[in-house]
């Protein structure tokens, strides 16, 4: 069982999402440009959204860095472990995990980790006393083993033959086994399998290097595009140098940037089922759905307030239930560029032109219709089939409240 959320927001001059040139993000759709909000951008503001409303409990919390080593041995060291044997043993046991670190840190960061890793604290406290339980084993290893592994990955990564390495792949792999004993080894791979987050259920984790650690998120968020044609205007702006002398040139510094005022349709969906199956109780699921349904309504990238504050809230929201299948995009509605008129401005028209397609594809494909619709809207106008509330609380009782109590 999955519930959808759809949104239609307006946005006044902004500029929330920037591409690799530095202007706002677009895509080409219906034959026009459109204003494009990435999902990533999306995600990242409705995570902090949660943490800073604490919509989980903190030991529902997840966090995203590539510090994960440091904070570990940090741990230790509250374990009454001395600060350089502590990072040393922190490293080791990383490495055993194949989650490296980069080659050239710096003072303030002496050991970074390769990638960044997304982890839970009740996780990294788990890591911790493993790494404690099993210091005696861990600081005997001999760390030069893991390098020489390392680099016959990276040649052999590029279908090249190792010449450097005095010994082959499978005789460092056995040097490995005796000195990282089988056993150590599950026993610090534990923490990533066993101690995840609701968060972490929820948005999911990639470990490339260590798949078992990788869990599957239950939420899907689409990149969000306008509804209309959307094409960025550049705004050209100075900065005035205050004790310029009379007579000289008070333009210190001449600058552009971006900007468009598009109007959204976003569109995002949570597995209940599947987040209830991972979490191993549908209480911890339904609450992990309420937290992510209204911080997905409640925010949107931040890129540019200081020189926009542009973040709005939505002027309709339709959440639904799906009983079987998959999460469905409402986009096609959109393949028309909407247009406002003297009656509807674009928001209006836009909430229009949704109703019109989910009633065709309702009608076209019966097994997608949706069950438990409920909305709420800035608008007066009705929406065929859904019941209508005041806002996001009464939308989030009403569909949790149709989720039974069994998975």
């Amino acid at each position: 069982m999955l519930i959808e959320i759809h949104c239609i927001q307006s946005v006044p001059i902004s500029h929330l999402n920037s591409d690799r040139n530095g202007q706002p993000k677009t895509v080409m759709y219906g034959g026009v440009l459109r204003a494009r909000i990435s999902s990533q951008a999306q995600k990242r503001s409705l995570r902090l959204f949660i943490h800073e409303h604490g919509l989980l409990d903190v030991l529902d919390f997840a966090y995203r860095t590539r510090r994960f080593t440091q904070l570990a041995a940090e741990k230790l060291e509250k374990l009454g472990i001395q600060q350089t044997e502590a990072l040393n043993l922190a490293v080791r046991s990383m490495a055993a995990l194949k989650l490296g670190h980069k080659e050239k840190a710096n003072e303030d960061d002496p050991v970074l980790n390769e990638f960044l890793i997304f982890f839970s604290e009740s996780e990294l406290q788990a890591f911790a006393n493993t790494i404690y339980e099993h210091q005696s084993v861990i600081s005997r290893i001999n760390m030069d083993v893991h390098k020489e592994l390392d680099a016959i990955d990276a040649v052999e990564g590029e279908k090249k033959k190792q010449k450097s390495s005095k010994l082959t792949k499978a005789e460092i792999k056995s040097a490995i086994k005796k000195e990282f004993p089988l056993e150590v080894i599950k026993a610090l791979q534990n923490p990533f399998i066993e101690t995840r987050s609701l968060e972490m259920n929820l948005l999911g984790r990639q470990l490339t290097n260590f798949p078992d650690g990788t869990v599957d998120g239950q939420v899907q968020v689409a990149h969000a595009f306008s509804v209309d044609e959307s094409r960025t205007t550049q705004d050209f702006f100075t900065a005035v140098d205050d004790y310029a002398f009379k007579g000289m040139t008070k333009v210190g510094m001449l600058e552009e940037i971006g900007f468009n005022a598009p109007t959204l349709y976003r569109v995002a969906a949570v597995n209940v089922s599947q987040l209830a199956e991972a979490s191993g109780d549908l209480a911890a699921a339904k609450r992990g759905a309420a937290a992510f349904l209204e911080a997905f309504v409640s925010t949107l990238a931040h890129g540019g307030q200081n020189s926009f504050l542009s973040l709005t809230v939505p002027s309709f929201v339709l959440i639904q239930i799906v009983d079987k299948g998959h999460a469905l995009s409402y986009a096609p509605a959109f393949l028309k560029p909407v247009q406002s008129s003297k009656e509807f401005s674009t928001a209006e028209a836009a909430i229009v032109q949704l109703s019109r397609y989910i009633e065709y594809q309702e009608a076209a494909f019966p097994r997608f219709k949706r069950s438990h619709k409920v909305f709420f809207s800035q608008t007066d106008q009705d929406f065929k089939g859904a019941k209508r509330v005041i806002g996001i609380d009464q939308a989030i009782k009403f569909i949790l409240g149709k989720i039974g109590d069994e998975k």
